[in-house]
């Protein structure tokens, strides 16, 4: 999918705003987040789902205004 859209961005996003929406995403779907609110264990297993997702869309993101950088 759209690394992107994942991050709730829009394409040409700039890294300050990757980097935010990251850590937002992150901290908040972070499993265990969800274990300190009490979170049943299905919903600990697609927060692991999730922050994958997350932290995969995020890598991609960095790794294309990396090489569009040099």
């Amino acid at each position: 999918g759209d690394p992107y859209a994942v991050l709730g961005l829009m394409p040409g996003a700039g890294m300050e705003e990757v980097r935010g929406a990251w850590r937002r995403l992150a901290a908040d779907n972070h499993p265990d987040t969800m274990l300190a609110r009490g979170a049943a264990p299905e919903f600990v297993a697609i927060a692991h789902e999730k922050s994958a997702a997350i932290n995969a869309a995020y890598a991609a993101i960095q790794k294309e205004l990396c090489v569009a950088a040099n």
